[in-house]
């Protein structure tokens, strides 16, 4: 079965993102990614929806720990809830909210997990990057961006799989 998902990993000013196609168990295509201002995103989901009315969405929750939060978790979460509401006003029905913990668990099996771990385990899932004449499975989540701004396509890609495994029973 052949499935298309956006995830979004939110932030407060710009947001990483993700469009695969998954065909089955380990096998998906990236098929967009980026990084970009959050109005930006916005007219980002109305083009995909426009062109892919039934693909999955899926964002990234902010929950919070029983810690004090800033301001920059309280922007992230009205951007969440800006990038669901887009969906809603373009018709779609259901949009899916993961937050990192479930990506913890899912991906690594421990809430301790770190970004570093959580790519580890997209690389022994999906095999390595590969390079230009050898491409792996992940070769497309590759780019110029820099360091930070990749780690949000990262993450990105790490809410779309972790759902894919959740709603597939992987």
């Amino acid at each position: 079965m052949i499935e298309y998902v956006l995830a979004i990993d939110p932030g407060p000013e710009k947001s990483g993102f993700v469009v695969l196609k998954y065909i089955s168990n380990n096998d998906i295509k990236i098929l967009d990614k980026g990084y970009l201002d959050n109005n930006s995103i916005n007219k980002k989901i109305c083009s995909i929806l426009i062109k892919n009315p039934n693909i999955n969405i899926v964002i990234e929750g902010v929950i919070s720990y029983g810690m004090p939060i800033g301001k920059s978790t309280l922007e992230t979460a009205v951007w969440s809830g800006r990038f669901f509401q887009k969906t809603k006003d373009l018709g779609r029905k259901k949009v899916f909210f993961l937050n990192r913990k479930d990506v913890r668990i899912t991906l690594c099996g421990s809430m301790r997990a770190k970004t570093k771990n959580i790519k580890q385990a997209l690389k022994d899932r999906f095999g390595e990057i590969g390079k230009k004449n050898n491409r792996g499975k992940l070769y497309d989540i590759k780019t110029d961006l820099p360091k930070g701004a990749l780690d949000h396509v990262w993450s990105s890609l790490a809410i779309a799989v972790t759902y894919i495994i959740i709603n597939h029973d992987e």
